[in-house]
């Protein structure tokens, strides 16, 4: 049985200047798809903009701190074109603990608010136009 891939023109991705991030962005980018991608760092969200626009993309890319909520939410409101796909992407770690020691609390603090408030925030800001598109 042949499955036919699913075509999106607009994508939203947050944490898309390195890793997995980067990779999807990377894979997404085709003629006629805009990919809106976000992260802390401005160089390589540069560097993936212009990989993904050798690739015949369109791309918007704001660099910022997911986990600072008037900058998600000016973000939010500076797309003004429908979204097709929403890949909350932006995550942190707390390292490798081979020695046993627990992560501080200012490490649990980040992952706390970058893996899990960062992107409820990001649906919730985004939920009213995703139901407005259908």
């Amino acid at each position: 049985m042949l499955f036919k891939k699913k075509v999106f023109h607009s994508i939203l991705i947050t944490g898309a200047s390195s890793g997995i991030g980067k990779e999807l962005a990377l894979s997404y980018a085709t003629p006629n798809t805009t990919l809106y991608l976000s992260g802390r760092n401005t160089i390589a969200l540069q560097q993936v903009q212009k990989d993904c626009q050798s690739k015949g993309a369109t791309v918007v890319y704001h660099a910022f701190d997911i986990t600072h909520p008037m900058a998600l939410q000016n973000y939010i409101k500076s797309i003004t074109t429908p979204i097709d796909l929403v890949i909350a992407n932006a995550g942190a770690s707390g390292g490798n603990r081979l020695n046993g020691d627990p992560e501080s609390l200012e490490t649990i603090d980040t992952l706390i608010n970058v893996n899990l408030k960062a992107p409820i925030q990001l649906t919730r800001l985004l939920l009213k136009k995703l139901i407005q598109q259908k």
